[in-house]
């Protein structure tokens, strides 16, 4: 009698297991489906930028000069600018701020490249000296791939479709976490080279006149 019950028991066992497994399987899918899904639209929307972006330069030319920012939670920041020419780095500029240095110390700046006595690359500190379009593989190769079971992801682009942030920063994390790409105020230096010809140019015809 006892062996028929553990024979029943066993049966409904392996009925309740057969049951299940699938449903665990199809939610197992879902849950891959739904990374994936997140993951295949950040990407789209990020190549869509990417267009924009070279479209942008090409019409535009490749000179341009964007910021970047960084201030951690004890008080420390700086302040980054990167000045591209023909698509290479030529200039990059960094401003450093510290209430924790010695008064005459709290701020402090370096430039590298262009009009400086140093090559860009020469200091170790703030942002590095990235093109743009080297930003973007960074968003892609390195943010976007993180899994977001454990990173908090940030995708944002400006008012011309542009990239302005690309970050994560891990869950787990509690200060000075965010890692990753932001550009601030990018501009194109034609506008102001343009502009300062147009000015002089003015300035030589009134004098003509």
């Amino acid at each position: 009698m006892i062996t028929t019950r553990l024979r029943v028991l066993y049966t409904v066992a392996l009925a309740l297991t057969a049951a299940v497994c699938p449903y665990q399987d199809l939610n197992a899918q879902e849950e891959e489906r739904t990374i994936y899904t997140a993951q295949t639209t950040y990407t789209a929307r990020l190549e869509k930028s990417r267009a924009v972006w070279e479209a942008l330069k090409d019409r535009r030319g490749g000179h341009y000069e964007y910021s970047r920012s960084f201030q951690s939670w004890v008080g420390y920041k700086h302040k980054t600018t990167i000045t591209v020419k023909d698509d290479i780095v030529a200039k990059r500029k960094c401003k450093k701020k510290s209430p924790h240095f010695p008064s005459e110390q709290q701020q402090e700046s370096w430039t590298e490249g262009e009009g400086s006595e140093v090559a860009v690359g020469h200091h170790s500190d703030c942002h590095p000296a990235k093109t743009v379009d080297e930003l973007y593989d960074i968003c892609e190769n390195d943010v976007l791939t993180r899994d977001e079971d454990n990173h908090k992801i940030s995708l944002e682009f400006d008012d011309n479709g542009v990239l302005k942030r690309c970050t994560y920063f891990h869950k787990r994390c509690a200060d000075d976490c965010t890692r990753g790409v932001t550009i601030e105020e990018l501009r194109f230096l034609e506008d102001t080279e343009g502009a300062q010809q147009g000015k002089g140019k003015k300035l030589q015809e009134s004098r003509q006149n």
